[in-house]
C-alpha cells in the first residue's frame, strides 16, 4: 500500500545536531496542533517517549539505524535523509574514525566547485534495509522470483501485487543493491531460499510490515465472492493459557511455519504460481491487574 507524500519538514542546515533537527521537527508539528505531543512524536518516530527524551536532550546520541528509519516514517526526501543521517554521523564523538571520514568527505563536497557532480557522503545501507522490511511489496517480490511465469518487467509485478509500476522498479533495484536478489542465468532469483529477518525487540520496521499485512487480510476479508472465500483460509481460537508455557507456544509456531513453507514450496514439482501469506498472532486479551 503506497505511502502518501507528506510535507517536508524544513530542515536547517547539515550543521546541525540531530537533536535540534528533531526538537524543530516536534515544534514544527505542535504549532499547526497544539494537542501534539511527545508521545505521539515518538510513536511516530517508532521509538520510545523515554528514548525520545533523551536524544532530544542531547544525552543520548542517535544512531545511525534510528536516523535510518525516522527518515522513512517521516517520508523525507532522498536529500532530505541524507542530510538527517550524516548530521547523526557528525554528533558521533570526535576520535571516531567514521566521524572523521565523514567529516573530510563533506568538506570535499564543500569545497567541490559549482556544478560539480558530487555523490553522497556515505552508502546508507541502513535506510534502504529499513524500507525493504518496512514495506510489505518487497518480500512479496523476492516471492514472485520464484513462481513460474515471473517477469522481470516492473508493470507486471505491478499488476500481479496491485503496486505502482514506480514502486516495483524502485523495489527490484533495492533488493539488487541489499543483495537480496541476484542474477542467475540471466533471471532474477532468491539470493537465499529463505530470508529471515531476526529481531530480538520491537522494531518500526517490523511493526509496520505486520500492520500492513493485518491490513492485507483485512480487505480479504471484506472480498464476499465465493472465490475469494476458498482463496483464503482465516481462523481464530481464544484459550486461557498457563504463561510459563509461552515460550515453548512461540518455538511451535515457529515450527510449524518452517514445516508448512517447506511442504508448500515441494508440491507439483516445486513450481509455485501465486504469492501467499501466512500470518500468525497471538497476542492476550486480558490485563494484568494493578
Amino acid at each position: 500500500m503506497p505511502r502518501s507524500a507528506a510535507p517536508q519538514p524544513a530542515l536547517a542546515n547539515q550543521a546541525q545536531r540531530p537533536a535540534e533537527i528533531l526538537r524543530a521537527l516536534f515544534l514544527e508539528r505542535k504549532s499547526s496542533n497544539p494537542a501534539y505531543s511527545t508521545r505521539t512524536f515518538a510513536r511516530d518516530l517508532g521509538m520510545s517517549q523515554t528514548l525520545l527524551s533523551l536524544v532530544m536532550n542531547g544525552k543520548r546520541p542517535l544512531s545511525v539505524k534510528q536516523a535510518a528509519q525516522i527518515s522513512v516514517l517521516l517520508s523525507f526526501d532522498k536529500e532530505r535523509a541524507e542530510q538527517f543521517i550524516e548530521s547523526t554521523l557528525l554528533a558521533l564523538p570526535g576520535d571516531s574514525p567514521t566521524r572523521k571520514r565523514v567529516a573530510r568527505s563533506h568538506q570535499a563536497r564543500a569545497q567541490a566547485p559549482a556544478g560539480a557532480s558530487v555523490g553522497p557522503v556515505f552508502k546508507n545501507y541502513e535506510l534502504e534495509r529499513f524500507k525493504a522490511i518496512s514495506q510489505w511489496y518487497h518480500v512479496a517480490i523476492l516471492d514472485l522470483t520464484t513462481t513460474g511465469d515471473f517477469r522481470e518487467d516492473s508493470g507486471w509485478i505491478a499488476r500481479r501485487l496491485g503496486i505502482s509500476p514506480i514502486e516495483a522498479t524502485d523495489a527490484l533495484a533495492r533488493l539488487l543493491d541489499l543483495g537480496l536478489l541476484v542474477r542467475k542465468e540471466n533471471r532474477l532469483a532468491k539470493a537465499d531460499n529463505r530470508v529471515f529477518f531476526a529481531t530480538q525487540k520491537s522494531e518500526a520496521a517490523v511493526r509496520g510490515f505486520h500492520s500492513q499485512m493485518i491490513g492485507k487480510a483485512l480487505d480479504q476479508l471484506r472480498l464476499t465472492d465465493q472465490a475469494a472465500f476458498e482463496a483464503r483460509q482465516i481462523s481464530a481460537m481464544t484459550m486461557a493459557i498457563p504463561t510459563a508455557q509461552w515460550p515453548r507456544a512461540k518455538a511451535l509456531v515457529q515450527t510449524f511455519q518452517q514445516e508448512l513453507a517447506a511442504l508448500m514450496t515441494s508440491g507439483n514439482g516445486g513450481v509455485c504460481d501465486e504469492v501467499y501469506q501466512l500470518n500468525v498472532q497471538m497476542f492476550p486479551l486480558t490485563k494484568k491487574e494493578k
